[in-house]
């Protein structure tokens, strides 16, 4: 893409702990689920592409992420299939 001068992303997730008994009739449990993050922003200059200053998730971090006790099944609502770009003219 050389036309692409800055890029950013913000992105939120669930990570699910499952886990599924033996047998034929069992099915998949939740057992814990941990939320978490990532943002940053990049620009493109002369030198290549660099770090907006303070826009990553890890110049400022929440703290480390916790799990928590979840029953709750996970709904799955489209698939990851390509990342569109948007060049800046």
């Amino acid at each position: 893409m050389p036309n692409m001068k800055k890029y950013s992303a913000d992105d939120t997730f669930k990570t699910y702990f499952m886990y599924k008994p033996a047998g034929a009739d069992s099915i998949w449990v939740t057992l814990c689920r941990l939320d978490w993050f990532w943002k940053a922003s990049a620009t493109k200059g002369n030198n290549g592409w660099t770090l907006d200053a303070g826009s990553a998730s890890s110049a400022d971090p929440p703290g480390n992420p916790a799990g928590t006790d979840s029953t709750e099944l996970p709904i799955w609502t489209g698939k990851f299939s390509a990342q569109t770009f948007v060049a800046d003219n």
